[in-house]
């Protein structure tokens, strides 16, 4: 076949080839290329730097910056912008937290939790954080003159399932107190409230470090023990003793002169009849024994809003020795597990900590004074109290 091709080839021009004989294949030698041809690399388009104007004074300040209310030029929408001086933002110890921030919220997507919308400015003079505006605190709800008893109703099963939720994330908030709760208003009077500044947060296996607000601190956390997302229900429930203002709390607050005083005190109201005595097993000093926020979800509201898997949520334990008469190290022996049922109560009328719209509030036993309290406390520490 070869010679028959190459005799065609030798034929005067004009001559009709055969098409059975036509050439198919380029003999010719090639070089292969040194490498794949890819198409030309282009730099990916950069995102728009968000254009604000402030909006009013600004509305408070969070963990080493200041919140102010602002609007996007460009899109009309008002956010809360978080910014951070250049000086504050480089520090390396200070940058980590709020590199901690900006990962946490944005990686957080829940109904309770504040809404991380971007960041900027991480090579700039300011460093600026956006996410979704609020009303205000639950600091500034309470001091407005609400009804305390319909607001703790409304915070204690939302704040609940944003705790449960970053649990499951493995997180550790570290820092769960009014001023750190953020509401925007429905309809009918009623609250939607949001949990806010991750400054402190740290995943459970590296929360080692003190952090926090003092009066709000859960015992391991100023004893140097593990520290797991059981200090967010510690804090929690001293939130709630602040919203109702139980024993007093919100007002003597400034009276503490240590930690173990206020923890002493928390024991004490915790340990009063009343609607306080429902959750009380947020103040066990003991963190392995105490309750996680998806038992008392599973306990309060029949596990509403869980994102711990129902099947993975352990019995309540009890501790009867947990009174404030116990010392803050004294071991817990004695152990009782009770029904995870729904109080039939709760699951007629919806409502933990009664309406004092409807009937006076039940009084509960207010504080011993500091003076008072000093035979039953252990050694003070160094440790200042912040309310």
């Amino acid at each position: 076949m070869a010679e028959t091709i190459k005799k065609y080839d030798a034929l005067p021009y004009g001559r009709v080839e055969n098409p059975r004989l036509a050439r198919t294949v380029d003999e010719e030698p090639t070089n292969f290329p040194s490498r794949m041809k890819t198409r030309p690399h282009t730099p990916m388009p950069r995102q728009l730097k968000i254009r604000y104007v402030k909006v009013g004074p600004p509305l408070g300040s969070g963990m080493f910056g200041t919140v102010h209310k602002v609007i996007d030029v460009d899109s009309g929408k008002f956010m809360a912008v978080k910014i951070i001086e250049h000086k504050v933002s480089k520090q390396q110890p200070l940058y980590n937290v709020l590199k901690r921030e900006v990962e946490a919220l944005s990686r957080l997507g829940h109904p309770h939790i504040v809404n991380y919308i971007a960041s900027q400015g991480w090579d700039e003079p300011q460093l600026e954080i956006f996410m979704g505006l609020k009303e205000g605190s639950l600091n500034s709800l309470i001091e407005s003159g609400v009804d305390v008893s319909e607001v703790a109703n409304s915070v204690f099963p939302q704040m609940l399932k944003a705790l449960d939720f970053i649990a499951c994330k493995g997180i550790v908030h570290r820092d769960v107190k009014p001023d750190n709760i953020l509401f925007i208003s429905q309809p009918e009077g009623q609250y939607q409230f949001h949990l806010g500044d991750f400054g402190l947060c740290n995943r459970i296996a590296d929360a080692k470090t003190f952090a926090g607000t003092s009066i709000y601190m859960a015992p391991e956390m100023l004893h140097g023990g593990a520290q797991t997302h059981k200090v967010d229900v510690w804090s929690l429930f001293v939130t709630m003793l602040w919203i109702l203002d139980a024993g007093g709390l919100r007002q003597k607050c400034n009276e503490f002169t240590h930690v173990s005083e206020v923890q002493r005190a928390v024991l004490f109201i915790a340990s009063n009849p009343g609607p306080i005595s429902s959750i009380r097993e947020m103040a066990i000093i003991n963190s392995v024994e105490r309750a996680s926020a998806a038992q008392m979800l599973v306990k309060h509201f029949d596990g509403a809003g869980l994102s711990t898997p129902r099947n993975q949520v352990p019995a309540l334990i009890i501790s009867p020795s947990a009174t404030a008469k116990a010392p803050l190290s004294a071991p817990f022996n004695k152990k009782s597990r009770i029904p995870q049922r729904r109080p039939e109560k709760l699951r007629m009328h919806g409502n933990i900590f009664g309406n004092s719209r409807h009937k006076n509030p039940h009084k509960s036993r207010q504080i011993k004074p500091a003076s008072q309290l000093q035979g039953i406390l252990p050694k003070p520490t160094d440790q200042e109290l912040d309310c």
